[in-house]
């Protein structure tokens, strides 16, 4: 049986956690590790500093939730919705964050080493700082994500489109096609005709390419 506080004051009691309605909870420091949450109710949540490391929170619902500094290394994240998200210097590393929605979330000095971003939306989420060495960054959407001083990223505007690169792995997503910066360099003419820009416009595309992979080369 678990006896949960509530911000209001309240304090109930939950059988089991996955699935439950703990929305407003006030769970500053508790100790979650391993725990099952998935697809927990968590919207507006106190879970401030609380080690959440290897649980289950798939599906789970954080929306506006403060997570600043908790221990979600190795979690079970995928799908989780974190819009707004407050994870300022939280700890994801190695987190699977899988198909999660952190569109606005505050990500600033969080570690996401080695996290899997796989299809991610991070639009307009706030970055500054992050470590994100060695995350899986594949189709993740960073439109708008405030990325200063963001180790690993290199963000730059490419003609009409908004780009980053992951320095470490050289995958690089540019608009909605994201490749390696190699297969750009090999198929960039062909990308840009079949995407109707003239010549003139792939041969600058191009120049700037080559300064990516000059970037890539140096960190590897």
């Amino acid at each position: 049986m678990y006896k949960i506080k509530f911000l209001d004051g309240t304090v109930k009691e939950f059988e089991r956690l996955a699935g439950a309605d703990l929305s407003g909870a006030d769970l500053d420091g508790t100790y979650f590790k391993g725990a099952n949450l998935r697809e927990a109710d968590l919207i507006k949540a106190d879970l401030r500093k609380v080690d959440l490391s290897g649980a289950d929170l798939s599906e789970a619902d954080l929306r506006k939730a403060d997570l600043s500094r908790a221990d979600l290394s190795g979690a079970d994240l995928r799908k989780a919705n974190l819009r707004e998200a407050h994870l300022v210097g939280a700890n994801l590393s190695g987190a699977d964050l899988e198909g999660a929605y952190l569109k606005g979330a505050n990500l600033r000095k969080a570690d996401l080493k080695e996290a899997d971003l796989l299809g991610v939306n991070l639009r307009g989420a706030d970055l500054w700082g992050a470590n994100l060495r060695g995350a899986n960054l594949k189709e993740a959407d960073l439109e708008g994500a405030y990325l200063t001083n963001c180790k690993n990223i290199h963000s730059f505007t490419l003609g009409i489109h908004f780009g980053y690169m992951v320095v470490d792995s050289g995958y690089t997503r540019i608009g909605c096609e994201g490749h390696h910066i190699d297969y750009w360099l090999d198929n960039f003419e062909e990308i840009g005709r079949k995407n109707y820009y003239d010549e003139n416009e792939i041969r600058i595309y191009g120049m700037q390419l080559k300064t990516l992979k000059e970037i890539n080369n140096v960190y590897n």
